[in-house]
Order: structure tokens, then C-alpha cells, then sequence
């Protein structure tokens, strides 16, 4: 297989998996990939699913897995195909990126907002991380914010920010997350949580600069 196919499969099923594995998890599965499945068809992808799911305890749907990960296979963006960009090397990306105070506002009021709902139900806090991460596709993201993204929601470091999309970017994000909660656990409790997360932040040193109600 050309080092250039290998590395855009490669590539596209990391990101994939980072919806279901935290990414550690999603890095060992990509090596387990590499070292025994990755010489079969891209559509082939059952043995590899059901090796990860008993390997790292997924106790997710095989079957959406497998289609996660060839929906990530058939995309053609410009991003996921550059030839330069390893997986080895995302954890880095953007560290130079400057900390605005609508990055700080923004990562605050997400996750917040998510422990919130986690301290609640941890179900439902997964399966709307879920559907955020399913519905990034939608998104104008390069394939570097989309990992980062994933990292982030999959991370339990909540000193970690969200510092390289735009304002833009971030109310698209904003949104999807409000469907996913509303999704899971209806539209009124979303709205109460939301509020209550925004007053809070609203008293942060970064909302003179920036309010959280910006992203709404």
C-alpha cells in the first residue's frame, strides 16, 4: 500500500475511534490496526472492530462504530488528506496558539455545561460528547481542530482549552452541542443549565472582554 493511502486510512480512523476511546486508547487500537488489519480492504473492518471493542471494553454498537469510521474513510476534505500531517504529531498543534478570553469563556461554558450534566447522568453526558463528535463532520474544521476537539471532550484535564477556532467555529459548536443536550435530556432542563452556567461565567475576569452569551 503507498506510505500516502496508509497514512490518510491511518489517519482517518484515528479520529474515528477518538469518538469511542479516550486517546491513548485510540492510538494503541491504531498500532493494533497497523500491525494486523491494515493489509485488508478499508471495508473489511469487523475482525479489527470486534478486536478493539473486547481489547479496550467499548461497550458501544460495533455496527456504528464501523460506520463512524467509513464515514471518516470516504471523506475527501483537502485536511484529511494532506500527506504531511501524522498522527504522532496533533498532540502538539497549536500549543503557540495565543489564549484569547472568548477561547477561555467558550472551553469554560462547554464543559461546565457537560459536568454538569455528568454529575446528573454520565450516560448522557457520554452520549451527547457522542453526538459532538459525530456531527464535527458538519463543521469547517481542519482535521487538526477536529482531533482537537475530540481530545478535548474525551479529556478529564479540565485546565485544557479550546484555543485554536474562531468565533464562527464556536457558535457552530455551541449549537450542536444544544441539540445533543436537548436531544438527551429535553430542551428545558438544557435551557436551566445553560443559564445557570453563563451566570457564573458572566462574573470571570475574561467576560469584561468577552460574554458568554455571544456564543448563543
Amino acid at each position: 500500500m503507498p506510505a500516502a493511502e496508509l497514512n490518510h486510512k491511518k489517519r482517518a480512523i484515528h479520529i474515528a475511534l477518538l469518538t469511542y476511546l479516550n486517546p491513548k486508547q485510540a492510538t494503541d487500537a491504531i498500532e493494533i490496526w497497523l500491525n494486523e488489519f491494515s493489509h485488508n480492504s478499508v471495508f473489511e473492518l469487523q475482525s479489527f472492530i470486534t478486536r478493539i471493542t473486547k481489547e479496550f471494553n467499548v461497550s458501544f454498537s460495533r455496527k456504528e462504530i464501523q460506520q463512524t469510521i467509513i464515514k471518516m474513510l470516504l471523506n475527501e476534505t483537502h485536511d484529511v488528506e494532506q500527506e504531511n500531517v501524522e498522527v504522532k504529531d496533533l498532540s502538539s498543534a497549536k500549543e503557540a496558539t495565543e489564549l484569547k478570553p472568548s477561547h477561555i469563556i467558550f472551553s469554560l461554558l462547554i464543559s461546565q455545561w457537560l459536568n454538569e450534566i455528568n454529575t446528573q447522568n454520565p450516560s448522557h453526558a457520554l452520549k451527547i460528547k457522542r453526538y459532538i463528535a459525530n456531527n464535527l463532520i458538519k463543521m469547517d474544521l481542519s482535521f487538526d481542530e477536529m482531533m482537537n476537539i475530540k481530545r478535548w471532550l474525551s479529556s478529564s484535564n479540565k485546565n485544557i482549552y479550546i484555543k485554536d477556532l474562531d468565533i464562527k467555529q464556536m457558535k457552530s459548536l455551541f449549537h450542536i452541542c444544544y441539540i445533543g443536550s436537548c436531544e438527551y435530556i429535553g430542551p428545558v432542563r438544557t435551557d436551566t443549565i445553560v443559564s445557570e452556567v453563563t451566570g457564573i461565567l458572566e462574573q470571570s475576569p475574561e467576560a469584561v472582554y468577552f460574554s458568554p452569551r455571544d456564543f448563543f
